[in-house]
């Protein structure tokens, strides 16, 4: 009674003595296959507990979120300054739009971090005013 490389085959499971049996690959290896003669058992990570700590000590992740969001506006700013600066470079009215640009990348940066502290008051339940 062959059924191909899976034979029914007894193997011991458990340390006690009990046994169960079950499919298990058979071929030329002597119902091993090649790579678990060399490799071990594939094994997945447990999932992480969740996080029960009190919402203080929680604060370092959001903490360093809102960094992220400041040196966010700073890049928009010094951004749009730079290409107003390249801008009037080019068109010889050296101070005007690099001031315009820094002005507007300030303006994006604000709204940035505005729009980002409204969705995650609002996330946290705290509702609209």
């Amino acid at each position: 009674m062959d059924s191909g490389p899976w034979t029914p085959v007894i193997r011991d499971l458990d340390a006690e003595g009990e046994r169960e049996k079950r499919a298990v690959p058979t071929g030329i290896s002597g119902g091993r296959f090649a790579c678990e003669k060399f490799h071990k058992p594939l094994s997945f990570p447990r999932q992480m507990p969740p996080d029960d700590r009190p919402p203080a000590a929680q604060g370092y992740g959001q903490g360093y979120a809102y960094f992220g969001m400041a040196l966010g506006f700073t890049v928009a700013i010094l951004l749009f300054g730079g290409l107003g600066w390249l801008v009037d470079g080019w068109l010889h009215t050296r101070p005007l739009i690099a001031i315009a640009g820094a002005f507007v990348g300030g303006v994006a940066g604000f709204m940035s971090i505005y729009y980002r502290v409204k969705r995650d008051t609002a996330d946290q339940g705290g509702g609209k005013r």
